[in-house]
């Protein structure tokens, strides 16, 4: 209760500086403090959150094949749009809305091999609630 308490007030207290330094209508010496107050209360909120948690370790997962043409699709969509629009920019640009606009091939290409990641990727890893709720299920219909 304290931990959201104390991010509530963070989040507040930076929105309220971070406006009274960047607007021109507030009042100029409301800005400084509010946001020095929020940051004091991140710094709290951070502390006291921290202080229950327990410490783990960091094990990444290592990466198969899906996981590594799911980046690949990610990285070539963004190829072949940097390339199309080094190539002609103005194919990019929606000129007018009465015609039909020209279709960027080269975009267009970029985009669909995008949308192979939804394909490739591998099947999310099953959580330890859902396998013990599996075997109550196998254990009542047997």
């Amino acid at each position: 209760m304290l931990t959201g308490a104390l991010v509530f007030g963070w989040l507040l207290g930076v929105c309220i500086g971070v406006y009274g330094l960047l607007s021109g209508t507030s009042v100029s010496w409301v800005g400084l403090p509010m946001l020095a107050a929020g940051c004091v209360l991140a710094a709290a909120g951070l502390y006291f959150g921290g202080r229950r948690t327990g410490r783990t370790r960091y094990r990444p997962d290592p990466w198969a094949l899906p996981e590594w043409l799911v980046a690949g699709s990610g990285l070539a969509a963004a190829v072949t749009m940097f390339v199309a629009v080094s190539i002609d920019p103005a194919s990019l640009v929606l000129a007018s809305v009465t015609a039909v606009p020209p279709v960027p091939v080269l975009a267009c290409a970029g985009i669909l091999v995008a949308l192979l990641a939804a394909v490739l990727a591998p099947p999310l890893p099953r959580s330890a609630a859902t396998i013990a709720v599996d075997k109550d299920r196998v254990g009542v219909a047997a």
